[in-house]
């Protein structure tokens, strides 16, 4: 603060409040709440290249406890005029701190040093921070590439992306050979290799989130990112970590503003003095102080609001936008997919003619994803309980789940006595009963077991495939469906075990 400010009052040093407003050099002020248990400090730094643009560093300092020391830091930017984009940068006094003292937040370090993993018990604790319901940051795992001698091998610099994201975000390094340790955890659909680079956004919850809610960009498309290939995608990186650290309904709990700060340390001095006799003239003073501090602090966020509802508003148009082409898109796609099923079936062919049945149930999820793409997807938590499946049979599991993608989807779709017809005929030949899983009542009494989030809403796992009636899973077959209407999609939500119930 001395550096931009100017030399600062004894007050400063002494951690007591101040205000610093020189001529010649930029605001600076801070505030201590009456109990010490909390200080507040604010400097302004005025855009050396964008005139009408200013920095505001927001400083908190407080005690935990007794045993720890809190600190938090808030930059805004405000602009009256032009805003050109720029590319958000981590403090240094962050990276002072980082390396001088050592920040961790949720048990986990904050360094300016990518975490390289080395062993598969670092795959493990990998996966603990991955699920650690307090994660607010996103975790940027970069894979290398099995030709990769270290990380000088990865497709972007990771140390400098380490460096850029100090406190903002987690970067792992993960070697080639233990990729493989990650996706036998994960699976495929959520794990990184060869040279890609995954987003694991905060809330990850391997069993409800769609993949692509923790995007996945592969080396070739980072080398050819358009704007600026591996830096410029390093540099959308550092953009997308500081986006989501003012997201959160808990932002101004966890760091208030300076100006509510500054607001609660005026009420305790007016507090304070209004309980003395005689002090009018000081209550007076302390009353107009609020009232400035309260004037000031609209026009700030006016200026703030301003700058956020015309980025809010470009990012609303872009948003709108592209959902309306991926919506027309997706129809069309749709609509291409069908009419290329009809051409298949009246040349007399099957869809399912050469699709090799799956031998295990490790492949199951890709294998669906690679042969029944537009017909039947399988939601995150049934991918996950295929990890600990022991039902027997495994290539009735595959069937059923053709069954479902062709017979049952057709009758969907198409209706009419024919499809209907045959589609008992499989489920006759399968050995196989499809039935409504559960009624809504009782399945309000299972908690979620019965629920799946899917695109945002909570679906009813209404149906399901049954085939055997023992309480052992190696001989007792079940798979819990819903139908999407939108997608003209099967949605698969369990398999191949029963879900527990209150009877079970």
């Amino acid at each position: 603060m001395q550096r931009r400010a100017g030399r600062l009052p004894r007050e400063a040093w002494e951690g007591n409040t101040f205000e610093l407003r020189g001529l010649d050099a930029q605001p600076a002020e801070a505030v201590s709440l009456r109990d010490g248990a909390f200080w507040a400090a604010r400097l302004d730094d005025a855009d050396k290249n964008v005139p009408g643009r200013k920095w505001i560093s927001e400083v908190g300092l407080g005690t935990s406890k007794g045993t720890k020391v809190l600190f938090g830091l808030r930059l805004t930017c405000v602009a009256r005029r032009e805003n050109p984009e720029y590319v958000p940068q981590t403090p240094g006094v962050i990276l002072q701190l980082a390396q001088q003292l050592g920040l961790e937040d949720y048990g986990y370090s904050l360094t300016d040093q990518p975490w390289v993993l080395s062993t598969e018990g670092e795959v493990e604790q990998l996966l603990a921070l991955l699920q650690n319901p307090l994660r607010t940051r996103p975790v940027f795992a970069v894979s290398l590439p099995e030709e990769a001698l270290g990380v000088g091998g990865a497709v972007v610099d990771v140390g400098q992306l380490a460096k850029c994201c100090l406190g903002l975000a987690h970067v792992v390094v993960i070697p080639a050979g233990l990729t493989f340790a990650l996706t036998d955890q994960v699976g495929a659909s959520y794990s990184v290799f060869q040279g890609a680079i995954r987003t694991y956004r905060p809330g990850l919850d391997f069993n409800e989130d769609l993949p692509y809610r923790h995007p996945l960009a592969l080396a070739d498309r980072i080398l050819s990112w358009p704007e600026g290939g591996p830096n410029g995608f390093l540099q959308f990186l550092v953009r997308q970590a500081a986006a989501e650290s003012v997201r959160g309904r808990n932002v101004e709990e966890k760091l208030p503003s300076f100006a509510e700060l500054k607001r609660r340390s005026l009420e305790d001095e007016f507090s304070e003095t209004a309980s003395q006799p005689g002090e009018l003239r000081e209550q007076i003073t302390n009353a107009e102080r609020q009232r400035e501090a309260v004037v000031k602090e609209l026009e700030e966020y006016r200026e703030l609001a301003q700058t956020t509802v015309e980025d809010a508003e470009k990012e609303r148009d872009e948003a709108k936008e592209k959902a309306e082409r991926f919506g027309a898109e997706n129809h069309k796609l749709r609509s291409r997919l069908l009419a290329l099923e009809a051409q298949i079936r009246a040349a007399g062919n099957d869809l399912n003619d050469n699709i090799p049945l799956p031998d295990s149930y490790e492949n199951m999820a890709d294998w669906a994803s690679e042969h029944l793409v537009g017909r039947l997807q399988l939601a995150p938590r049934a991918i996950r309980a295929l990890k600990d499946a022991v039902y027997e049979d495994v290539e009735i599991v595959g069937r059923a789940l053709l069954f479902l993608a062709t017979e049952y989807r057709n009758s969907r779709i198409y209706g009419g006595d024919d499809y209907l017809q045959k589609k008992q005929h499989v489920l006759k030949q399968l050995g196989l009963e499809d039935s409504r899983s559960i009624s809504e009542n009782r399945a309000g009494e299972q908690g979620e077991r019965y629920y799946l989030q899917w695109k945002g809403q909570r679906e009813f796992l209404e149906r399901h495939l049954t085939k055997g009636t023992a309480h052992d899973n190696r001989q007792c077959l079940r798979i819990y469906y819903f139908w999407d209407e939108d997608a003209r999609e099967v949605i698969v939500g369990w398999l191949p075990s029963h879900l527990q119930n209150r009877i079970s």
